[in-house]
């Protein structure tokens, strides 16, 4: 019998993301398809789903690190760990969601004699040096590098083809919100204009979305109640966004952090939702009108459904749309969606990942790019190599610690 083994390699398994839920269901399904799964990490933060608390122990320090960053005894030594209950033989799959994680991922397949698939789930565009330009054409030409949008890969590699290269990350915005009592839910005062937003207060965008939601607040002649669902462990972001805030009169300013799952209350008090990608689509499945946000330039793409049918990207033919002009179209006609959704049930979607198996299933030729040879910007290298000299390897996993607090991943 074949013994099937897939591995994840991820930035983060805590907090509730888009990401994370997508993960929790290909989890899910793999296993039902008989594969034993196994998913490693660096990023620590809560682990917040109750199918990846399992993988809590995975956590892998030299993640923390560039791959080319790392002498080979590390890299060995991670490779150990990482490969150490895979039986000789198996039918091996590495999924790998940065540029990163795809260096490790496919150092690892080489090992294992396996498939290294690159998925780049995270929404911003990553900056790549020519000879990590080099690996993604090389992954891009065996058809194992996707993104979750048309324009994900595209964006990096502008001879890669959209279509081909679009991998829908299933299950990450599939799960309908419960039924369930919040005690939070009484804070929220039903007269007024109740905007929600979901995400990791870290998103680029975030910063310029509570600026738009102030200025629409400002100008708004009842009260505004901005209600937002997730947080950041970096003190230094949460504080930058919330300052000033309270100095909007009508402003009321509802904080939640990080929540799951999210009540089907929460959604029926709001009239809009504002943000990107799968809780974007998570609103809209609840009936709650949707204001996208592009990832590049932060402004709005329009309202989901009704203007725009896209939610990380706008196309050529949209028009970057300031949030707060698109708040003013939903308030404008609060009244008449407010009637619409008391009589709409929620979309109901399941998760399918047909696209991916056949992904999975693709002919291999089982040849691997020489990652060795993938090399950093020679500006972080004299970085890394000074305060390596200067510390020790001790002392820069303290600092990276500290940037953690400061800087996304």
């Amino acid at each position: 019998m074949e013994i099937k083994k897939y591995i994840f390699l991820i930035n983060d398994i805590g907090s509730v993301g888009g990401g994370q839920l997508y993960l929790s269901s290909k989890v899910d399904w793999l296993e039902s398809e008989g594969w034993d799964v196994d998913v490693y990490y660096f990023y620590q933060t809560p682990v917040m789903l109750e199918n990846l608390k399992r993988f809590e122990c995975n956590y892998v320090r030299n993640f923390e690190f560039r791959f080319a960053s790392l002498s080979p005894e590390e890299r060995n030594e991670t490779a150990a760990f990482i490969t150490r209950n895979i039986p000789s033989g198996a039918n091996v799959v590495f999924e790998s969601y940065s540029c990163q994680m795809g260096l490790w991922g496919e150092f690892l397949a080489k090992i294992t004699n396996g498939k290294n698939i690159c998925y780049f789930i995270n929404e911003s565009k990553p900056k790549i040096t020519a000879s990590m330009r080099q690996f993604l054409l090389f992954k891009l030409k065996q058809k194992l590098l996707y993104g979750i949008s048309p324009q994900s890969i595209p964006s990096v590699l502008p001879e890669a083809n959209g279509s081909d290269t679009f991998l829908r990350a299933e299950g990450c915005s599939q799960r309908n919100a419960p039924d369930i009592y919040d005690s939070r839910l009484e804070t929220i005062p039903k007269a007024g204009f109740t905007i929600l937003s979901i995400g990791r207060l870290e998103k680029l965008y975030m910063p310029k979305l509570f600026e738009e939601v102030k200025k629409f607040a400002a100008s708004c002649c009842e009260p505004v109640h901005f209600i937002i669902v997730g947080d950041t462990n970096q003190k230094k972001v949460r504080d930058s966004l919330f300052k000033g805030i309270d100095e909007i009169e009508n402003l009321n300013t509802v904080f939640w952090g990080y929540t799951f799952p999210i009540p089907k209350q929460l959604f029926e008090r709001s009239d809009v939702f504002v943000g990107c990608a799968g809780s974007a689509f998570m609103a809209f499945k609840e009936r709650v009108p949707s204001i996208t946000i592009d990832v590049t330039d932060h402004m709005g793409i329009g309202i989901l459904g009704e203007t725009t049918e896209n939610r990380l990207y706008r196309t050529s033919v949209e028009s970057p749309v300031p949030v707060s002009e698109l708040l003013g179209v939903v308030y404008n006609t609060r009244e008449e969606r407010r009637k619409l959704r008391s009589c709409q049930t929620p979309i109901v979607e399941t998760a399918n990942f047909i696209r991916h198996k056949e992904v999975m299933e693709l002919p291999f030729d089982h040849k691997y790019f020489p990652v060795e040879k993938v090399k950093n910007n020679l500006l972080f290298d004299f970085a890394y190599k000074s305060i390596k000299k200067m510390g020790g390897k001790s002392f820069l996993y303290k600092l990276k610690k500290i940037k953690q607090k400061f800087v996304s991943y």
